[in-house]
């Protein structure tokens, strides 16, 4: 499913991403979306194409990081294939017509954009965040979030996307 596939690379990218809905990707027979307190699919069981719109322009250092992460991602679930947009600050521009289009399927932008704007996009990430993940040598995304970030997005009363209590 594309939703749990984006929801497990933005738990692996651990950067504050927002995941958005899309279509076309698959899992493998035998695996499905990550229930409460289940651990992530097993490397190599997820296949498909993720769309990823980056708020970095490709030559900034937090690309490099992005692309770090993509590159632990693929190799741990080679079948997937992410295509990337460095769309640089445009992002702000642009984003609120791809996300309407459905052209991307996770997205990154500033949180003061996301809060107000974009959170309605997203899913409900409370159970991916305190999962195992493998990526991340099976510590949580909670485990290694920025906890002014994460506070931010609380406050804000994300309930659309994002994180809830």
């Amino acid at each position: 499913m594309k939703k749990a596939l984006s929801l497990i690379l933005a738990a692996a990218l651990s950067i504050g991403l927002v995941a958005c809905g899309g279509t076309g990707t698959s899992q493998s027979a035998g695996t499905s979306t990550p229930a409460s307190g289940a651990s992530q699919p097993a490397a190599g069981t997820l296949s498909g194409t993720i769309r990823y719109a980056s708020m970095w322009s490709e030559t900034e250092a937090q690309a490099d990081v992005i692309k770090a992460a993509i590159e632990e991602f693929t190799t741990l679930y080679p079948d997937v294939e992410i295509t990337v947009d460095w769309m640089g600050r445009d992002v702000r521009k642009t984003i609120q017509a791809s996300l309407d289009a459905g052209q991307y399927d996770l997205w990154d932008s500033p949180v003061d954009a996301v809060l107000p704007n974009y959170a309605s996009y997203g899913y409900d990430l409370t159970e991916l965040m305190a999962a195992e993940n493998p990526v991340l040598d099976g510590k949580t995304y909670n485990d290694v979030a920025n906890p002014t970030l994460m506070e931010a997005v609380k406050s804000a009363g994300v309930t659309g996307g994002g994180i809830k209590e």
